[in-house]
């Protein structure tokens, strides 16, 4: 394995683990907020599946075309989720009155 190869995958590694991070605080927003109403179970499960899906197929395709890297790929989805995950504290805090910290 060359240096090059081993850093791209220490910084996988890492943009992994951070969207992780922000997912993870996604989905408590998504937990505690208190209007429900985009929450059903069927709306929930049949959307997220084809979602993760469509989005997967996308994603390896652009890849193994060369027209992105994974790197540039993890980079983009720790800032959507980073994104997606202030939405949720934003939300929350203006509903309790406080400042939340999903994590």
């Amino acid at each position: 394995m060359t240096q090059e190869d081993a850093q791209r995958l220490e910084r996988l590694a890492e943009l992994s683990k951070e969207y992780a991070q922000h997912m993870h605080a996604m989905q408590s927003g998504v937990e505690y907020s208190k209007d429900k109403t985009d929450q059903l179970p069927k709306h929930l499960r049949v959307g997220i599946n084809a979602r993760a899906s469509d989005h997967a197929a996308l994603a390896s395709l652009l890849i193994k075309k060369g027209v992105i890297t994974e790197v540039e790929y993890y980079e983009e989805l720790v800032e959507f989720a980073r994104r997606e995950a202030d939405v949720y504290r934003k939300r929350l805090s203006k509903e309790y009155g406080s400042p939340v910290d999903l994590g």
